[in-house]
């Protein structure tokens, strides 16, 4: 699953909110909504364990730990996910234009061997996988 499809995902069953990670009540931020669609914890868990769940998506989603300009034109330089807190609380995107961004300039297409054949017009060779 990709970050923006967590998130899309979350985003279908939980109400945004903003200025805070979760009510409790099925309603939580962009992150908040990512964790549920990721499948990390229940739409109605409370702010302690939503933080602890927001850890661990930092930790499956590693763009997030990664440094970037925030989108929305105030030239802040913060990790992503500072960044897609900032986008929430401070401007009010919706999950769904978060995603975008996300989908748009955080994520690494992933192509399959039979894609990149077809791109380099050539068969692939498989590698020998290593050892232990």
């Amino acid at each position: 699953m990709k970050l923006s499809e967590a998130m899309r995902k979350g985003s279908k069953v939980m109400r945004q909110k903003f200025g805070d990670w979760t009510d409790g009540n099925g309603g939580g931020c962009a992150l908040t909504m990512t964790t549920v669609g990721a499948g990390l914890v229940p739409q109605n868990a409370d702010t302690m364990r939503q933080l602890y769940a927001t850890h661990g998506l930092m930790n499956i989603f590693t763009v997030l730990q990664e440094k970037g300009v925030v989108p929305c034109g105030c030239g802040h330089s913060i990790a992503n996910f500072h960044a897609i807190i900032h986008l929430n609380d401070r401007h009010h995107w919706s999950a769904e234009r978060i995603a975008g961004w996300i989908e748009s300039h955080l994520e690494v297409p992933i192509y399959s061997m039979l894609e990149i054949q077809e791109f380099i017009g050539e068969p692939v060779k498989e590698e020998v996988p290593c050892v232990r």
